[in-house]
């Protein structure tokens, strides 16, 4: 039901501005994690940048003992983004954080070591079809796709997939569904290798386990299946120092509680800072939702979406996979008395 999304890496060092240039989401930009292909730097300043990358203060245990505090349990870490630049120790290219940063440690190793021990899911994001260093420098590629990148990104993520154990779930993203034979090669991988993997819907092709929705969405009532609604905490996915739209911590409990009544589990991002630790004011956030978890958990855990498609004018439901409970969210309630339309048995 709950999972925190973390966009980190190289473009993380940015803060969303180049050559005094803002390139975040709040003046219009893609998002800041984007900085290397709309800022049209030279690929030797974003190589510099990735060997002076230097994430010292980052503690794998720290932030899944936060997750785990703010009630979360899944964590997705995007081990390689559209940068093609990956925080696993990667045999098939020098661009990744062992060999091009400062710091010189397999960041995905310590990730998933951590979420072990304290007993959290372990996800990965993984750009299958945008690399802008071992494909093609562009925002969308409809060509077919060079069969040297195909053989990359098979070997890249058969790695992920055999030489950290376990992984629970597989993030793919921006597919291009005329590449469908390269969707399901991607896809098939998991099978071979994670039997038990889920892979979320933007592989493409119909391929995925369950639907994701748009960015930046929550899922609408009555929509059907298995769904994840995708969140940032506040504009940007990576760290942007110039955002300062960040959701109130009430937005945000309202936004978790909205997703469970519509059958939805809620992905809730935060983009951590170039040294590697959650911005102060994700740190309060993720505090009050975990205090509002330790309370109402129950009508979160465990749950599946309202039995009725439409909702109420105060809020809406939740019910328990056993023994009949519903649970009431009062998102919109000032007072007085409460009309539960629909109902056919007794009330206990």
């Amino acid at each position: 039901r709950l999972g925190m999304f973390l966009h980190w890496g190289v473009y993380s060092s940015f803060g969303g501005e180049y050559n005094g240039r803002d390139y975040g989401k709040e003046v219009g930009q893609a998002s800041a994690e984007w900085i290397y292909l709309k800022s049209n730097m030279p690929e030797q300043e974003y190589h510099d940048a990735a060997l002076n990358w230097n994430p010292n203060r980052f503690n794998a245990e720290e932030w899944v003992k936060m997750a785990q505090m703010a009630g979360f349990k899944y964590m997705v870490l995007t081990a390689k983004h559209h940068d093609g630049y990956a925080l696993f120790n990667s045999s098939e290219s020098e661009w990744n954080v062992v060999e091009t940063s400062a710091i010189k440690r397999d960041l995905v190793k310590e990730f998933i070591a951590a979420c072990r021990k304290y007993d959290m899911k372990v996800g990965f994001y993984y750009s299958h079809e945008k690399d802008w260093m071992h494909h093609a420098r562009r925002n969308q590629n409809l060509n077919p796709i060079p069969v040297q990148y195909e053989e990359f990104a098979k070997r890249q993520i058969t790695e992920l997939l055999t030489k950290y154990g376990k992984i629970d779930l597989i993030w793919y993203e921006t597919p291009v569904n005329d590449h469908e034979d390269f969707n399901k090669m991607c896809a098939g991988l998991v099978r071979e290798y994670q039997p038990e993997c889920i892979i979320n819907g933007r592989i493409g092709n119909g391929l995925g386990d369950y639907r994701n929705i748009g960015d930046r969405s929550i899922v609408d009532p009555g929509v059907l299946g298995y769904k994840e609604s995708i969140m940032t905490m506040r504009l940007n996915w990576g760290y942007d120092k110039n955002d300062d739209f960040w959701k109130t911590s009430n937005e945000l409990i309202i936004m978790a509680s909205r997703s469970a009544c519509r059958g939805s589990n809620f992905l809730l991002n935060i983009g951590p800072t170039p040294e590697g630790t959650f911005p102060l004011q994700d740190q309060v956030r993720l505090r009050d939702l975990g205090l509002w978890m330790k309370v109402n958990g129950e009508a979160i855990y465990k749950t599946i979406g309202s039995p009725f498609s439409k909702e109420h004018v105060w809020g809406s439901l939740t019910q328990s996979k056993q023994d009949n409970i519903l649970y009431l969210h009062l998102w919109n309630w000032i007072g007085g008395s409460i009309a539960v339309h629909g109902l056919l048995s007794q009330v206990r």
